[in-house]
This record gives structure tokens, sequence and C-alpha cells, in this order.
């Protein structure tokens, strides 16, 4: 899948009751099994929220206290804060089909 900002990638979420917005077809990725058998692409949270997060960083860092963090949960731009995003390809054998 993609979407505007991150491209082309594998978009998952923490939690499963997050993933009726994504399709019909459920599949679990077995993370653990991909790092220790040393396969791991970049994982990370879509990119409004990883900025979100260094700009608070940022703002702590020169005492800012009352700067809220963009938390995505908005259904109109359907970013969670949730999601994760897997850069490359998940090999079959980590998948779990859950529905």
């Amino acid at each position: 899948m993609s979407n505007k900002w991150t491209g082309s990638a594998v978009f998952m979420s923490e939690h499963i009751d997050d993933l009726g917005t994504y399709g019909d077809a459920l599949f679990e990725v077995d993370l653990p099994q991909m790092k220790q058998d040393g396969y791991m692409p970049r994982l990370e949270r879509e990119e409004p929220i990883q900025e979100g997060r260094v700009r608070q960083a940022i703002a702590r860092e020169f005492g800012v206290e009352d700067y809220h963090l963009y938390t995505g949960e908005s259904d109109s731009e359907g970013i969670l804060e949730s999601t994760l995003v897997l850069f490359g390809p998940v090999p079959p054998k980590y998948l779990k089909r859950l529905s």
C-alpha cells in the first residue's frame, strides 16, 4: 500500500481494534521472529506522527512545556498513533492470517 506521506510500505497497527479501516483480511506479522532471523526492514510511525514526536522533543529541550504532540487521531486524515509502517516486503513465513 502507499499513502501521500509515506509511499509504498506495509501498514500495520499495534491494536487489532484499529484494523477495521485497513481491509477485510487481517494478518499478524511475527516481528520477534523477523528480528531473530536478522531480517528487519525499517519500522516507523507515519511521517506526521514522527515529525510531531521530534517537534515535541525539541520543544522540551527549549523548556516549552505546553507544546502538544500531534496525535494523528483524525479520521478525516486516516492517521492513527498506533499505525506502524514497515518499509520492505514481509516474507510469507512471518505472516499468520487472522481473518
